[in-house]
């Protein structure tokens, strides 16, 4: 069974960059195939640091090889102590009741909720980062804002982002301009 990806693909013991898509589709690595998507976590978990990874990957019903070197995941406490932060000039609010940054990985990273919005009744916390709003792969501030004036514009309440939180990747919808209740 072939496992959806997004992203980086993030392990207990390391992690990957590359080229990978949203819709990508990891069929085998190294040659094996994938049965699940905890198959996938441990066969990356083992890779050493620097070791390149040879990927099968169904993109738009084709099917692409793909090498990707793993690397070190930075350590929890690194991630907790958000080392990549930007200066409150960089960051902004993006219309969801959040204030979020450039994260140096991909995504913005939140800096701050605010009490009584849907995100703050949803769960989302300083340092989880947003990778997607909406359809919309996110890089900057200003990416999210777009998502929220985009979902405004066609009529709906809520915008679907996608968050990493301790190396999981969570679909959360969040009410747009609309307090916790």
């Amino acid at each position: 069974m072939p496992t959806r990806i997004t992203g980086c693909i993030l392990t207990p013991d390391g992690w990957i960059r590359g080229s990978l898509a949203f819709t990508d589709r990891i069929t085998a690595v190294d040659g094996d195939k994938v049965e699940s998507a905890s198959d996938l976590t441990r066969r990356v978990g083992l890779a050493k640091p620097g070791y390149s990874l040879s990927l099968d990957v169904r993109r738009s019903g084709k099917v692409l090889k793909l090498t990707l070197r793993s690397g070190l995941r930075p350590s929890e406490d690194s991630l907790a102590a958000n080392d990549g932060a930007v200066p409150p000039a960089e960051a902004a609010e993006g219309g969801l009741g959040l204030l979020v940054a450039p994260h140096e990985g991909g995504g913005v990273v939140i800096q701050k909720v605010s009490p009584g919005t849907d995100a703050a009744d949803k769960g989302l916390k300083p340092g989880d980062i947003i990778q997607r709003a909406g359809d919309s792969k996110v890089s900057a501030p200003a990416d999210v804002s777009a998502a929220v004036a985009k979902a405004k514009a066609e009529g709906r309440k809520a915008v679907l982002l996608l968050i990493v939180r301790d190396g999981r990747q969570i679909f959360i919808p969040v009410a747009i301009d609309k307090p916790a209740g």
